[in-house]
């Protein structure tokens, strides 16, 4: 059976990859980036980053496809931020397809290694990476099924169109 992380294998996972933020890891957020007042969270699953960002004062317009919204069917332009903790398996496709919806800011919450592929260094040095949050404590993630998960490290990438220069690489 092929494997997907650690000891983990396509059997176990999320028929949707769905794994839930926890607070710490939107607050950390928060504490490092100045959002747009309005926010939209396309992969909300259980509204866990909504409901985070709505209690520091975001309006946040919170989709996901298990709801009948597909990301992916969305091409209209949004002036809103675009906040999300997308299934790690389609990292990529959400950067890329919210870069062209937005104007604003695209917060995607991702493993560390997303920064260290090469299919994925476009992003990396297109100048449109911002800034890169490396969350200090590993996440403890409850998986579909109970059992809680620490075995990444993730870190918030910061997509901006329009900022110019070098990334700042920041801890929280």
């Amino acid at each position: 059976m092929a494997q997907i992380a650690g000891n983990s294998t396509d059997r176990d996972r999320h028929p949707v990859d769905f794994y839930p933020t926890p607070e710490s890891a939107t607050l950390a957020l928060l504490h490092c980036v100045q959002l747009s007042h309005d926010v939209w969270e396309p992969a909300c699953g259980k509204l866990d980053i909504s409901r985070v960002l709505e209690a520091n004062g975001h309006t946040v317009k919170s989709t996901d496809i298990v709801f009948g919204t597909d990301f992916f069917d969305c091409h209209y332009e949004v002036s809103c931020d675009i906040v999300t903790n997308p299934p790690f398996s389609m990292g990529l496709k959400f950067v890329e397809h919210a870069l062209k919806l937005t104007s604003g800011r695209v917060c995607m919450l991702l493993p560390i290694g997303f920064m260290t592929s090469a299919s994925r260094n476009h992003l990396m040095t297109s100048g449109r990476l911002e800034k890169a949050i490396v969350l200090a404590k590993r996440l403890k993630i409850e998986t579909h099924y109970g059992k809680v998960s620490s075995q990444f490290n993730h870190v918030w990438y910061i997509f901006n169109k329009s900022h110019t220069g070098p990334a700042i690489l920041e801890f929280a």
